[in-house]
């Protein structure tokens, strides 16, 4: 009996996190949908925009490239590049840029040895795994409650919670950069730099959502 009732709670938790992810993945395919339609002025592309924020900054040595999908945009310190998905590379929208301007200044991040960003390079390969594992793990824990320590969830989501809390500050700081660089750089006007905010903000949904399942999925293993 006791397993079931674990399995109900567990269930509503699941529905709950399921809504969150959800809720937070509409607001961001919405502002994308709605900036990647809005031209600008001075009609640069998501791959030109990247490439003369490195050279603005004297970075060198990170090329930047199309990839596959839609948000598959990232910057690989390994590889020493910048992934923007087909339409933001070639696209001369508000998203396009601003979602560029984003990753590099994650490059920037690294060229100054920004200290979170120093951190999260180490830690960022554990966030990824451990966040792949995080809801086999609650829903085993829910089922089998018997078999796997409360303790033993519980650590492993406040674990998580720390490294996903760790990449807030690196996420907003290359979002305020990017900022920064649409603007000094002309690549965006005034009113477009504002446009340009509401789409990072939107994207930065992501992270703060992930910590907020997180935070809930803890609360819920220390209950138990």
């Amino acid at each position: 009996m006791e397993i079931f009732e674990a399995f109900d709670a567990s269930l509503w938790i699941i529905i709950g996190v399921y809504a969150i992810s959800t809720i937070a993945r509409a607001i961001i395919m919405r502002a994308y949908k709605t900036y990647s339609t809005m031209s600008i002025d001075s009609k640069m592309t998501g791959g030109e925009a990247a490439s003369l924020i490195l050279a603005r900054n004297h970075i060198s040595g990170v090329y930047v490239h199309p990839v596959p999908g839609v948000l598959t945009d990232s910057y690989s310190r390994k590889s020493g590049a910048i992934a923007l998905s087909d339409d933001n590379y070639n696209g001369s929208s508000v998203a396009a840029v601003a979602i560029a301007a984003h990753e590099a200044g994650h490059a920037i991040q690294v060229d100054e040895k920004y200290t979170p960003m120093t951190a999260l390079v180490v830690i960022k390969p554990i966030v990824r795994i451990a966040t792949m594992l995080f809801i086999p793990l609650f829903i085993v824990s829910a089922i089998a409650n018997f078999t796997i320590s409360s303790d033993v969830v519980l650590y492993f989501f406040i674990g998580i919670f720390v490294l996903q809390l760790a990449t807030l500050p690196v996420e907003f700081n290359a979002s305020s950069r990017a900022l920064t660089e649409l603007e000094e750089n002309g690549i965006l006007a005034a009113d477009e730099v504002y446009s340009a905010k509401r789409m990072l903000r939107a994207a930065a949904l992501t992270y703060v959502a992930s910590a907020l399942i997180t935070f809930i999925l803890a609360l819920r293993a220390k209950r138990k």
